[in-house]
């Protein structure tokens, strides 16, 4: 368990990394880079990346242009699959938190 102290400071500072952990700043770095990376390494490809939540959120952040910040205010369900494509444009997000493939479950 994680002490509620520590998620009070993780969300108030974005630079705050826990003990032995990296910071949503430093992760949102790390994954905004690794979009880009796949941008020029995949284009015209369809690629399937699978991951933890906070990753997760963070390319959404990247796909939809906007700050770390938004790593709390999305809940990202189980097994749940986030579609992004790229376009001239940009981005786009096609859908987020699916999880229609898990049936009945």
């Amino acid at each position: 368990d994680v002490p509620s102290s520590t998620w009070v400071q993780w969300r108030a500072d974005l630079d705050w990394a826990p003990p032995g952990g990296e910071s949503h700043a430093a992760l949102g770095e790390r994954v905004r880079s690794a979009c880009e990376d796949l941008l020029a390494e995949a284009a015209g490809s369809e690629v399937v990346v699978v991951s933890h939540v906070s990753p997760i959120k963070a390319a959404l952040a990247w796909a939809l242009g906007v700050g770390d910040e938004i790593a709390w205010r999305c809940f990202v369900a189980p097994a749940s699959v986030l579609r992004i494509t790229v376009g001239p444009g940009g981005p786009t997000v096609r859908s987020f938190n699916d999880v229609a493939h898990l049936g009945a479950l």
